[in-house]
């Protein structure tokens, strides 16, 4: 990285230096054809000092005593000519070389904007290896086409949203309506209301196609990494309930969960309208209310005498968050990196407490300040915030669950392990499970929304879930025989040999009810993600 960065500073320099040069030469041109040619006008002189660019002035054909400006001048103008002529071929060529490479160019992430995200985006995804390109500018089929969408697999759609809320949606719909060569588009379009962006994500949950389409907030999206980033803390404050306070609370709560503690995970909410937010929040994810004991103030300060291990500074107002960090003393945890205050437009003033730029004390290494863009950008690399993947885990967690209710041992086989270290091929069948899950709803007359309390709880009808258990099984074996696996009557995994590769009559009744079982959890794993099944009027 460090040889990249020299070379455009050495290409601006070059150019300052020749750009002096060139400035100093014509000055000196000026004087000097001026002293030799008196006679000359303003015009003829100028009209001199253009041709030494070419070595084409005859006033030097003649032997005369000559100024020394001008001698330095009819040399470093034909250099600058020289210099110029250089440069521009090496533009063309370097954007000759662009243009080929994005015609051959496959596999590749094409990310379309040029937001402050964007460029994260860019460098992040660079850093780790992927090969990138970026469409700045208007992004239309043009510019998208240009960029190799064709063969692109992924578009991330984070252009600039302040005038138009849904101009990535219209990205991820020009990308659609581009015929591939076969590989499928994996689109993710960035929605700048976490709200519209929840909404919306219930309705990009499809079956994989050409294109599938999921939908990001970057709160959201910057709560989840940082959440994964934080270990467990028993006690903790969150100070703004909004729309990164909210996403890092349900986060959190997942986190704690996945421990499954007996004691509940302490929280204790500051925010002028925090009762109000608090229940939105909860009835929509059912996780803060199981996990989490909650302690709202509906204020802006916390009350004396708290003891906390991590206190998160939300406020989407940065000079708030900033003003309640450094000014409530009683808010500093013991931990080092305790406090952490989220900031977007003013992230690099982290500058001003660490680093050799130093100004302002960070509190013995309490204060932390994070980046939302910096760490959205980097949950691009994995599977934030996208609700199949989301479901996809919660469908291993509930099997292990299951098993080990049925004594079977952590290790004791392939898909017995947490997801982190699970085969990809497993992980990959949870993932399709999950992206079936529409389909199986769409059979009965159903839908996918943002799961409302107030509405009658869902359940099945009397035929439908033996039909969605027929429906499972019959996904199961077309993913499985696309992967390669075969009958058997021994399962064998390493062969690829599986033993309840038949027809649903054929198939024993335990392995049945496992079907029925992936049926009857679907709201469940709705739920999850805060979603829930409803049937459509007929």
């Amino acid at each position: 990285m460090e040889a990249s960065a020299t070379v455009p500073r050495l290409l601006t320099g070059t150019r300052i230096l020749f750009s002096l040069i060139t400035v100093a030469a014509v000055i000196g041109g000026y004087l000097g054809l001026s002293r030799l040619q008196p006679e000359k006008g303003a015009i003829d002189v100028i009209y001199g000092i253009l041709q030494l660019f070419v070595l084409g002035n005859p006033l030097f054909d003649e032997p005369r005593v000559i100024p020394w400006f001008l001698n330095a001048a009819r040399f470093a103008l034909p250099a600058v000519t020289a210099y110029a002529i250089f440069e521009t071929g090496r533009i063309i060529a370097t954007e000759q070389a662009r243009w080929l490479k994005r015609r051959v160019t496959y596999g590749h992430t094409v990310v379309a904007g040029e937001t402050t995200l964007a460029n994260a985006v860019v460098s992040f995804l660079a850093k780790q290896g992927v090969n990138v390109i970026q469409v700045a500018g208007p992004v239309d089929a043009v510019s998208l086409r240009d960029a190799g969408i064709s063969r692109a697999d992924e578009l991330i759609a984070c252009a600039d949203h302040i005038q138009d809320p849904w101009v990535n949606l219209a990205i991820a719909l020009e990308a659609a309506e581009i015929e591939r060569n076969g590989r499928p588009l994996k689109v993710r379009a960035q929605v700048s209301d976490a709200a519209l962006a929840f909404t919306a994500r219930s309705l990009g949950m499809t079956q994989a196609t050409k294109v599938s389409v999921r939908f990001f907030n970057v709160e959201e999206l910057a709560a989840a990494a940082l959440a994964g980033n934080e270990g467990h803390h028993q006690d903790i404050a969150i100070l703004g309930l909004q729309e990164f306070g909210g996403a890092l609370l349900v986060e959190l709560a997942r986190s704690w969960r996945k421990r499954q503690p007996r004691e509940p995970l302490n929280v204790t909410v500051v925010d002028e309208h925090a009762s109000a937010r608090l229940e939105r929040l909860t009835a929509t994810h059912e996780v803060i209310g199981e996990t989490c004991a909650i302690t709202t103030v509906d204020g802006t300060h916390l009350p004396a005498g708290n003891t906390f291990s991590r206190v998160y500074v939300c406020y989407q107002d940065e000079a708030k968050a900033l003003n309640a960090a450094l000014t409530a003393s009683g808010l500093w945890p013991s931990e080092t990196g305790g406090l952490v205050v989220r900031l977007d437009r003013l992230a690099g003033i982290s500058r001003a407490f660490n680093g050799t730029g130093r100004l302002l004390d960070d509190m013995k290494g309490r204060l932390r300040i994070i980046s939302v863009v910096d760490l959205a950008s980097s949950a691009m690399v994995g599977d934030h915030g996208d609700s199949d993947e989301q479901i996809a885990r919660a469908i291993h967690e509930r099997y292990l669950t299951q098993q080990l209710a049925h004594q079977v041992g952590m290790g004791s086989k392939p898909a017995m392990t947490v997801w982190e270290e699970l085969s990809e091929d497993m992980r990959d069948a949870n993932r399709a499970q999950a992206a079936g899950i529409r389909e199986k709803l769409d059979r009965i007359g159903c839908t996918i929304v943002v799961r409302d309390p107030s509405l009658p709880a869902f359940s099945y009808r009397d035929d439908e879930l033996e039909q969605l258990a027929i429906l499972e099984h019959d996904r199961w074996m077309q993913d499985k025989i696309a992967a390669g696996w075969v009958y058997a009557a021994e399962r064998n995994d390493a062969l690829k040999h599986h033993n309840s590769m038949v027809p649903w009559d054929k198939l024993s009744e335990v392995e049945r009810e496992k079907d029925r079982d992936a049926v009857r959890n679907v709201p469940e794993l709705l739920a999850e993600v805060g979603l829930q099944p409803v049937r459509l009027a007929r």
